[in-house]
Order: C-alpha cells, then sequence, then structure tokens
C-alpha cells in the first residue's frame, strides 16, 4: 500500500479551515494512522495558526507549519510537493473545500491504479458540473467506468503522484513565463498571475498528460472570498458522494478510455471523423476557434467555409451526435481552406427559441435558481450602478 499524506492550505480563512477539518474528522479511514499536514501563509491574523494548533486529528499524526513571511497562493501551493520526497503521494486540500466522507477509497484506489502511469499527471477528488471557460454546464460521456481522463489539472481536491509531480517540477522550473498562447484556452492565458493551477493545466496539455477525474464528486468547493474571489461563488458548488463505493472501476488509460483535452472537448471524436488531432480543431463548446488555423474544423459555429458533414444538435452529451452520426443541423464540419457559403440554420425561429429556453432552464435549474437570480443581480450592479 502506498504511504499517502493529507495536506491542507489555510492562510486567513478560520471557519473555512474549520469545516473542511470537520469533514476530514468524519472521513472513513482504514489505516491506522493519516499524516495530516495544515501548512498556513503568512496572513494579518493569528486566529488560523491559534485553531490549527487546538485541533484534535485523531487519525494520526498532525503537523502545523507556519511560514514567517508571505508565500502568496501559487509558491504555497506548490512548496507542497516537498512533502513527495517522504510520501508516495500527498493530498492537496484548499480551506474552501468539504470532502466526501468517502474520498480516502477513492484515494488509495487511484493512487494504486496510476501511480506507475506515465500519461497521467494527477488524480482529481473533484468532479466538473460546470466547463469553467463558458460557465456553461459540463457532462461527460459515461462508459460504465468510475471515472474518465481530461487534459486539466485540478485545485479543487487533487492528488499528487511522486514521480509525475517530479516531471512536472522539472518541466516548471523551465517555462516560468506564460504569454499568450494560441495552443491553451483564452481564459487559462488570462488567469492571474498568483495561479499555480493555468502552469499545470498548461503543462497536461503541452504533453499530453492526464489528471483522473470520478464522475461522483468526492469534494465541492464554496468559493469564498480569497486570493483569486472577490465574492462568494456558488456555481462550482456540486454534490458529494453520500455512499462507500469500495470496488471502483477505474479504466486503463488506452485508445478506448474517454479523454476530454483543455477545452472540453472529447477527443474520441478525431478518430470518429478519422482525422488527426495536427490537422482538426475541435471546437462544440465554441471556445477554441481555431486559433491555430487547422484545415478542418468542427464547431456549432456557422462559419464561410466548405461544410464537408453536418450533424444534429439534439443529444446530450453533445459530442454524442457526431459520435452516433446523428443526422440534422447544427454542427458542422468545415474545410476551411474552401470558402462559401454561410450553412442552413439549426432550423426556424420558433424552433431556435424553443430550444433557447429548454437549455436556459435547464442551465438555471442546475445553477440553482436562487443563485441565477442573486448572481444575475449583482452583475447588474456592478456593470450598471
Amino acid at each position: 500500500m502506498k504511504s499517502i499524506a493529507l495536506v491542507v492550505i489555510a492562510y486567513n480563512r478560520k471557519d473555512s479551515l474549520h469545516r473542511l477539518l470537520q469533514s476530514l474528522d468524519n472521513a472513513i479511514y482504514d489505516e491506522v494512522s493519516i499524516p495530516l499536514y495544515i501548512s498556513i501563509d503568512k496572513s494579518n491574523t493569528d486566529e488560523v495558526e491559534r485553531f490549527a494548533d487546538d485541533h484534535s486529528w485523531r487519525h494520526g499524526k498532525k503537523t502545523v507549519v507556519k511560514h514567517e513571511r508571505n508565500l502568496g497562493l501559487r509558491a504555497h501551493v506548490l512548496e507542497q510537493g516537498r512533502l513527495l520526497d517522504e510520501y508516495d503521494a500527498i493530498v492537496i486540500l484548499e480551506d474552501d473545500l468539504v470532502v466526501s466522507p468517502y474520498f480516502w477509497t477513492y484515494t488509495q484506489q487511484t493512487v494504486e491504479k496510476y501511480f506507475s502511469c506515465d500519461n497521467v499527471a494527477g488524480i482529481s477528488l473533484y468532479s466538473f458540473a460546470v466547463n469553467y471557460h463558458l460557465r456553461s454546464p459540463f457532462i461527460p460521456l459515461h462508459d460504465g467506468h468510475d471515472a474518465y481522463f481530461m487534459n486539466c489539472a485540478m485545485s479543487w481536491g487533487q492528488v499528487w503522484m511522486k514521480r509525475q509531480w517530479k516531471e512536472f517540477e522539472q518541466w516548471y522550473k523551465q517555462h516560468l513565463d506564460f504569454p499568450y498562447m494560441p495552443t491553451l484556452p483564452k481564459s487559462i492565458c488570462s488567469w492571474s498571475e498568483k495561479s499555480w493551477l493555468k502552469y499545470h493545466t498548461r503543462y497536461c496539455i503541452e504533453t499530453n498528460k492526464f489528471f483522473v477525474f470520478p464522475y461522483v464528486s468526492y469534494t465541492t468547493n464554496f468559493s469564498e472570498p480569497g486570493t483569486h474571489i472577490r465574492k462568494t461563488d456558488t456555481i462550482f458548488q456540486v454534490p458529494i458522494l453520500a455512499g462507500d463505493m469500495k470496488n471502483l472501476r477505474l479504466p486503463d488509460i488506452d485508445d478506448n478510455s474517454i479523454k476530454y483535452d483543455g477545452w472540453f472537448e472529447n477527443k474520441a471524436l478525431y478518430d470518429c471523423l478519422r482525422l488527426n488531432e495536427s490537422e482538426c480543431c475541435l471546437d462544440l463548446n465554441s471556445t477554441n476557434g481555431n486559433t491555430m488555423n487547422k484545415r478542418y474544423w468542427l464547431t456549432t459555429r456557422r462559419l464561410p467555409y466548405k461544410v464537408l458533414a453536418n450533424f444534429g444538435y439534439t443529444r446530450r452529451p453533445i459530442e454524442t451526435n457526431v459520435l452516433e452520426g446523428c443526422q440534422g443541423l447544427g454542427i458542422y464540419l468545415y474545410d476551411t481552406t474552401v470558402k462559401s457559403h454561410y450553412p442552413q440554420n439549426l432550423g426556424n425561429p420558433s424552433y431556435l427559441a424553443t430550444h433557447f429556453i429548454q437549455n436556459s432552464f435547464l442551465f438555471i435549474r442546475d445553477y440553482g435558481f436562487r443563485n441565477f437570480f442573486n448572481d444575475f443581480i449583482q452583475l447588474f450592479k456592478a456593470k450598471y450602478l
């Protein structure tokens, strides 16, 4: 069994830290002793340090690390990698998270499964319900396993493993500059210099490494005011596993496994279209924009190029329309070297209105009616008042 430690990242939010530690206390562990590290960056208060000192960790040894100067979020998080000199893997949890009582079972089994896997850069405890590039619902294709893969790193509960982290560290030291890059999503390039996650995600995209993602989340994120966030944002709240899943069905990472890229596009579409990644832009979410000027462009946009194939826009997840060859309009495969007329509209105005209303309702339902109303009012005030 691999040695695994828990690492909690804290700064100046005592109540958030209390909530996370309470969820960790209530989790189910098989081991006799689970080491817990609470790393606290220097702030203008010592109440977090005093609370951490007083907290009783009944599952093993507790170590409180108090930094005497402010490191900043990026340096503070990356500094935890030193613990992988002592442990096979570490679980990194920032203080605005809570964990499922059953997160440890998932952690153990995924570490055992992927510890020696060259293509896996890390393990996510969080399951995306929202595409963060668009803040729109994300539904991953399900093949019967309990996890899938993405060219996305994770900061809302993640596991770093010894060898994979050391490889990233070496890459990071050689890529400290972070200019705008057409090979990366624009949203990632716009993240603050305080972000460590954008480097890890860039690493995954550029080296084609993957994080393992569960279909059911083992953490949820409160997105409370802090280094990156000015006000509470509930859009990334997700349900967490409430029942034990003892024997997880974890996929091998091979040609048949479900993989998404850094734009939340299903990479199986390349084989389906019989095109190479180097020549085809996947843009079903309309976030890529074909910034690499690839010849073929699969998108929902209406563009003035020759249409090689078109597909319906009725199935969910959206890529199912292409993978199963659904007839219709709304998704187009273009040859961008041939200019042509814009393709036919998706349908008549009444159909489009119904389509828009239905999808808007589904989004608001997932977002939460009260959350949607409150956030809409806040955005309106910020823009117009």
